[in-house]
């Protein structure tokens, strides 16, 4: 008797679908943010002339960050300011100290909405050392920081800023970071 070889049975490709994929809902606990959190200072690199060595900024521990340290300007040239222009930062003999100088609030709406950014601002520190015009340059998301960084630094106060030893107003560019932790 002869033996015949062993076929390997050819099987047929069947297509079957997919299985649905079924969207899951999943809890994650979320921790309960500490009670009236503050941001904490982050210092943002920027260009400053060696001159302008820039004063560390206060730290507050909590559940957001924010970079509140003064900027230099983009200034280069002369600095003189003598017809009431403010002077950028970075032109004045030192850097700007800080006399009152808080925290901006964390706005709620972000923190909901566990939102990150950050926020660019332009003001002028009179020769009174008072904060005049805020001006938002740019933020990122736009609408949910603008009014806590408005309405916190108009209240900041420093000590006037001076080219040759005369108080002069100040420009001063400034960018605050918000994160969360």
């Amino acid at each position: 008797r002869k033996k015949t070889p062993v076929r390997p049975q050819q099987v047929a490709a069947v297509r079957q679908p997919a299985p649905a994929v079924q969207p899951t809902r999943s809890t994650v606990p979320v921790p309960a943010p500490p009670s009236d959190p503050q941001p904490v200072a982050e210092s943002v690199p920027q260009a400053e002339p060696a001159s302008a060595a820039s004063e560390p900024a206060p730290v507050v521990a909590a559940a957001g960050t924010g970079s509140t340290q003064p900027q230099a300007g983009a200034g280069t040239g002369n600095a003189a300011g003598r017809d009431g222009s403010p002077v950028p930062a970075g032109s004045l003999d030192g850097p700007l100290q800080a006399l009152a100088r808080t925290q901006p609030g964390y706005p709620p709406a972000a923190r909901r909405q566990n939102v990150e950014g950050w926020i660019r601002v332009q003001y002028v520190v009179d020769e009174r050392g008072s904060v005049g015009p805020v001006k938002v340059l740019a933020a990122e998301p736009e609408g949910f920081f603008e009014q806590s960084v408005l309405r916190t630094v108009r209240a900041w106060r420093f000590r006037p800023g001076t080219v040759n030893g005369e108080v002069v107003q100040a420009l001063v560019e400034q960018t605050i970071s918000f994160r969360l932790r």
